[in-house]
């Protein structure tokens, strides 16, 4: 490359000139939320970065150098191949990515496609490997390339950020601490995510039960999803060159073509799994939201007379008198509802017909004049109780139970660990779901020692989310102390989470299987098959056998055999 060219990203996706142009960090921001309305909204909200990633851009303030880098797909690819191009085309198709028959800019990251599996489904979920390059690689001039992921992590001064200065590129650099020497390679800054916890949830369910009860009211429970949770928010221009993919066309398998057909080039313009930053931002906004919803929730409450019914006093007096230092927290303690929101999985608990209505309104006006896209109705849940990560919260009889089929796939999970190992990205799934479970089979903290260690490991730095990962002595009595745990204990009352101290016994719930078999000589092919909870067995009988084995034989056979498979994931701890 001749020297003028260099020190710049070339914008080569033809989209606003005929030939190669220097990348427009400037662009107007592409997004389907209503940017103007949300301006207003996000006026004098305290996180004045997540503002301007929402209103000019999400950026992952990962200061690469001008590399390309191209990052090989994950070996999880091939199994979900199929699902992962087709949402490629759908994303596409939105708008939201763009494909090119050539690179889109220069440099460029390429990053790796993985697929990982979605419980009871054929379809993949789609993963980027933001992660890679894992090992130490350098170019031509041995420089190292960075990850898009480790860059985010730390302050790093690429060299091309040295060759300018102009005011406003030095003002950036002081803002980005990149100025100071002694602060590269330092942890980066950025506000952190604050996901509501099972046990939090518990606890304020626990309150407003109390309420509900002293008032004679209903207590109610609603959640609501929200689709493309992260593909809802728009990347900035400057962003758009360190997110590419290069995949193959759906007539490619079967029948390749010349080498320049081949292939197709994704720019992606919205932000999605696999980088750093997006679980950060996306929680961020969430409770940007549950902020705007709390506002108008509030407004709509001081706008209805006072109840002045002696419970009702009662009860203002008692959450008067919890002493708080900020008038905020004396306005959470008198609130009769609850909103909190796990990424893309509110959660709402509200006490009172009329005030449920009201929150149920103003939920609803607040997403429509964002102009958000949310998800089916069928994913919607109003009533008593609703399932919200996995679990059922019964509200309105004040338990939390763990679903069976979840409790066995659990069981059965920690089973696969300790017997064959699994890939870190699933190893690190199975520890957050323990993580969230354990507050309710009583798990206490220590429980979880020793299985965070593979996260910052070596080796998984390296050889990334399929490293394979077996646990050691230590950790294999840990996740044994947890299943032994989770089959003697299915749920728990949400007062639970008013014990003191971390992890206290909650009254263990019996759990109880309900296992079944049958057979069938009628079918094509005949067999014998069992279920539970989700679980299930098959074995093909040849026809030829029918003429000595009568049906009841056969049933008997089924019972026997599935008692034989399935007590090993069903059989209750000593």
């Amino acid at each position: 490359m001749l020297p003028w060219a260099r020190g710049r990203v070339w914008d080569l996706t033809f989209e606003r000139a005929s030939c190669a142009v220097p990348l427009d960090m400037t662009l107007p921001l592409d997004s389907n939320f209503d940017l103007s309305r949300l301006r207003e909204r996000l006026h004098g909200y305290p996180d004045q970065n997540l503002i301007s990633n929402l209103l000019e851009g999400i950026r992952f303030e990962a200061d690469v150098e001008l590399q390309t880098v191209l990052v090989p797909h994950l070996i999880s690819l091939p199994m979900g191949f199929a699902s992962v191009r087709n949402e490629l085309y759908r994303l596409q198709t939105l708008g939201w990515y763009r494909f090119f028959d050539g690179l889109p800019f220069w440099p460029i990251y390429i990053n790796g496609q993985g697929a990982t599996s979605r419980k009871m489904e054929d379809r993949y979920r789609r993963t980027t490997e933001c992660g890679g390059p894992r090992r130490p690689t350098f170019d031509g001039s041995g420089l190292r390339a960075l990850s898009l992921n480790e860059a985010s992590r730390v302050r790093h001064m690429p060299i091309w950020y040295q060759l300018r200065f102009d005011p406003p590129w030095q003002k950036y650099l002081q803002e980005r601490a990149l100025d100071v020497p002694l602060e590269w390679g330092m942890p980066s800054q950025r506000p952190p995510e604050l996901k509501p916890t099972l046990k939090g949830v518990m606890r304020d369910l626990s309150i407003l039960l109390a309420a509900a009860r002293h008032l004679d009211e209903p207590l109610y429970v609603f959640g609501d999803d929200a689709k493309d949770y992260f593909n809802q928010l728009a990347i900035a221009s400057e962003d758009w060159w360190k997110l590419g993919v290069v995949f193959l066309h759906a007539e490619e398998v079967g029948a390749p073509r010349s080498a320049h057909e081949r292939l197709f080039f994704v720019s992606e313009r919205r932000l999605g799994f696999g980088a750093r930053p997006s679980s950060n931002i996306a929680q961020r906004f969430s409770e940007a939201l549950l902020h705007f919803l709390r506002q108008d929730m509030d407004a709509a409450e001081a706008g209805v007379p006072v109840d002045v019914r002696p419970s009702a006093a009662y009860w203002r007096a008692a959450r008067a008198s919890i002493h708080r230092q900020e008038p905020a927290e004396h306005l959470a303690q008198s609130r009769l509802y609850i909103a909190h929101m796990y990424t893309d999985d509110p959660i709402f608990a509200v006490v009172g017909v009329q005030r449920a209505i009201r929150l149920l309104k103003a939920w609803m006006r607040l997403v429509t004049e964002l102009r958000m896209i949310m998800a089916i109705e069928e994913k919607r849940h109003l009533g008593t109780w609703v399932p919200w990560l996995g679990v059922l919260l019964l509200a309105g009889l004040g338990m939390v139970l763990i679903p069976k089929a979840k409790l066995l796939r659990t069981v059965e999970r920690v089973d696969e660990l300790l017997t064959n190992g699994m890939p870190f990205q699933d190893y690190r799934s199975l520890v957050g779901l323990l993580e969230h479970l354990r507050c309710i089979y009583g798990a206490q903290r220590s429980a979880m020692y020793g299985l965070y260690a593979p996260h910052g490991s070596l080796r998984v730095r390296l050889e990334g989310p399929a490293a394979l990962i077996r646990p050691n002595g230590f950790q294999t009595e840990q996740l044994q102390r947890h299943r032994k745990l989770l089959m003697s204990t299915g749920g728990a009352p949400v007062t639970a989470a008013l014990r003191r101290g971390d992890g206290a016994a909650a009254p263990p719930f019996a759990v109880k299987f309900v296992v079944s078999a049958d057979a069938a000589t009628d079918s094509a092919p005949p067999g014998i098959g069992g279920f539970c909870h989700g679980l299930y067995w098959y074995a093909p009988i040849q026809e030829e056998w029918l003429l000595y084995l009568h049906i009841t034989v056969l049933e008997l056979l089924a019972t026997g055999l599935g008692a034989i498979i399935l007590a090993p994931t069903t059989a209750m701890p000593p």
